[in-house]
Parts: structure tokens; C-alpha cells; sequence
């Protein structure tokens, strides 16, 4: 498994008494860790907040490799990123909205829709 832009050196870091890691290089690190553990289930919160678009995109290719034959929860704002998800909860107000795989709630034009069109064309403008 190739971990993008993991290319930093572990040994340096606040811990060790030179400069602290970027928050981009902190969430590629405990990804890395994540998969080492090669868990049964995995959760993953808005893992790529501080990666950029571009290594956001490896990112999203690593993980529909590695967790093929294995349970994740993937919580995430970016609704482009949920295209690789077998099922979609879509939650407001604490509540399930809508739920099913991308294709399906894009189909139904329901609220998961409308956010992620306001989301997709932020970046056509």
C-alpha cells in the first residue's frame, strides 16, 4: 500500500524537539497507521479535511482498494468523496433524511442531491 505524500521524515516533529508536522501530513500519518492495524472496521472522520484536492483524489482510490473485503463509516462534508460508499446516510438535524447508493439519491433529487450540486458547482464557477 502506497500512502500519498507520505514522504515526511518520522523522526522529526515537536516531540522531537524540531518543527511540528502540517495537519495534511498528520492525517496521512494516521491513515497509514489505520490500515497498518488492518482492522476489520474502520472509521474514518473527514479524513482528508487538510489534504489537498489532488492527493484527496489518491486518497479516495487507496481507500476503495483497501477496504474492499472490510466495514468503514466514512463521515464526510465532501459529498463528492461518498461516490465509492456501497450505501449513503444522509443525516440532518440528527435524523436519517435520505439513504442509498450515489446513483439512487442523485436520482431522487432530494436534499443529498441539492447539497451536492450547491457542493459540484462551486468548483464549475
Amino acid at each position: 500500500m502506497i500512502i500519498p505524500d507520505l514522504e515526511f521524515n518520522l523522526g522529526q516533529g515537536k516531540e522531537f524537539g524540531d518543527e511540528d508536522l502540517s495537519g495534511g501530513q498528520w492525517q496521512s500519518l494516521a491513515i497509514a497507521r489505520g490500515f497498518y492495524k488492518d482492522a476489520g472496521l474502520i472509521i474514518l472522520d473527514e479524513p482528508t479535511t487538510a489534504i489537498d484536492p489532488i492527493k484527496e483524489d489518491s486518497y479516495y482510490s487507496l481507500f476503495q482498494q483497501e477496504l474492499k473485503d472490510k466495514t468503514a463509516i466514512l463521515v464526510t462534508h465532501h459529498l463528492a468523496s461518498v461516490k465509492i460508499a456501497d450505501r449513503i446516510i444522509y443525516l440532518k438535524d440528527g435524523r436519517i433524511k435520505e439513504e442509498g447508493s450515489f446513483d439512487k439519491l442523485m436520482s431522487m433529487k432530494g436534499e443529498f442531491y441539492k447539497l451536492h450540486s450547491t457542493q459540484a458547482n462551486k468548483y464549475k464557477k
